[in-house]
């Protein structure tokens, strides 16, 4: 099946970044691993930067997208994001960080401390921060999340496909020993009702 290519990229591929990043905006993991891995494929510079300029929409319409809800439906929502770990772990570092950073707070989540960028997100929408300061980290911040991982994964291409070829290694070799010992156990069992 041949997908519709867009400056010599796969839409699909383009897609998969789009929806991670936003999603991680919102708290779902691994969007740095989508990242990095699009961009050790990316084949050219023009790849590249659509996968970057992707990112960058992506993860800006996702920050808002969680500011808004949570500016919105403060006190529903900071019940239901309690529930959830990641938020539980992350939200009192997320909140003093915010109280004496606000803007430097979302601006450095969005690239540096990223494990705290959604939190943040949540928080500054229960805050209320102005929207306009908000928006202004948020597009500084995400500019910079967006071109640096892919930029890496671009760079660092052949280590980045030897890492994910261990990593593929790895998990078959695990695969394989579960595999064994299950048989063995297996076979150990049925050994001792025989003898029984």
């Amino acid at each position: 099946m041949v997908f519709p290519i867009i400056l010599g990229v796969n839409i699909i591929n383009l897609g998969l970044v789009l929806v991670w990043v936003f999603g991680s905006s919102l708290g779902v993991p691994g969007a740095l691993f989508v990242l990095v891995s699009s961009g050790a494929l990316a084949g050219s510079i023009w790849e590249l930067m659509a996968i970057i300029l992707t990112a960058i929409i992506g993860a800006v319409i996702g920050d808002i997208f969680a500011y808004e809800i949570a500016r919105k439906f403060l006190s529903r929502l900071l019940i239901k994001l309690q529930k959830f770990k990641f938020f539980r772990n992350n939200e009192l570092r997320a909140r003093s960080l915010f109280k004496k950073y606000a803007f430097s707070s979302v601006f450095f989540t969005r690239f540096a401390l990223t494990g705290l960028g959604a939190p943040v997100s949540y928080i500054s929408g229960f805050e209320k921060l102005k929207r306009r300061k908000y928006i202004l980290a948020v597009i500084c911040g995400e500019i910079l999340y967006g071109s640096i991982y892919p930029i890496l994964g671009f760079i660092f291409k052949q280590t980045w496909n030897d890492i994910s070829s261990m990593i593929q290694d790895f998990f078959i070799i695990l695969v394989l020993i579960v595999i064994v010992i299950f048989l063995i156990v297996n076979y150990m069992r049925k050994r001792k009702n025989k003898l029984i």
